[in-house]
């Protein structure tokens, strides 16, 4: 579990412990349906194209992280995640306990995958290339307890399917955010007074 989602806190006992294993439970039928979408609308995309929309998606995600939990909503979000910053952006979530491990070295990978298939347009990249297969096997993979060999071999020999199965993980869990994050209070400032000498 995240910091974000524990709030810094233990959880309340027995209560909370159930409410967690519900929310759970409706989060895994929703990643679910999320994930097949996502699949179904990345089937036909290029490797290139797959790589900059996913950057762009996370960035997007991102963005309403902060609008979401930032006192001052999307012009506080625009300065804590820039456009065409993803890395910033990831710094500043992790700085802010929004991101931890393996999420923020997961985004910089995708983020790496995307910057070597953009500016390397006519070298003909695929996820298969060396290149981009260094940075793919260095991805986190989630926890795949109950997935089935063949489909944990699939993720060990694609490095597109193992691209996709990180960056849903990634996008998931900052869209879990969206839904379970608080906004950071504001602080009042102490009240201004004059001293006589």
């Amino acid at each position: 579990m995240c910091s974000a989602e524990l709030d810094g806190r233990l959880y309340y006992r027995i209560s909370t412990a159930f409410h967690l294993i519900t929310v759970r439970h409706i989060r895994m039928d929703r990643d679910s349906e999320f994930k097949a979408k996502l699949f179904k609308e990345f089937h036909n995309e290029s490797d290139r194209g797959c790589a900059v929309l996913t950057v762009c998606l996370l960035e997007e995600t991102l963005l309403k992280v902060f609008s979401k939990v930032l006192p001052g909503g999307e012009a506080s979000a625009k300065i804590f995640m820039p456009r065409g910053r993803l890395s910033a952006g990831v710094g500043n979530a992790e700085a802010l306990g929004l991101i931890t491990e393996p999420h923020t070295t997961n985004i910089k990978l995708i983020l790496k995958i995307r910057n070597i298939f953009a500016h390397k347009l006519m070298a003909g990249l695929t996820f298969e290339s060396q290149e981009i297969k260094e940075q793919a096997i260095k991805l986190i993979l989630p926890n795949f307890d109950g997935v089935s060999n063949e489909t944990k071999q699939k993720l060990e020999i694609s490095h597109r399917m193992r691209y996709m199965e990180v960056f849903v993980y990634a996008l998931g869990n900052l869209n879990r955010l969206v839904l379970v994050a608080k906004k950071y209070p504001r602080y009042p400032s102490l009240p201004m007074f004059t001293v006589e000498v």
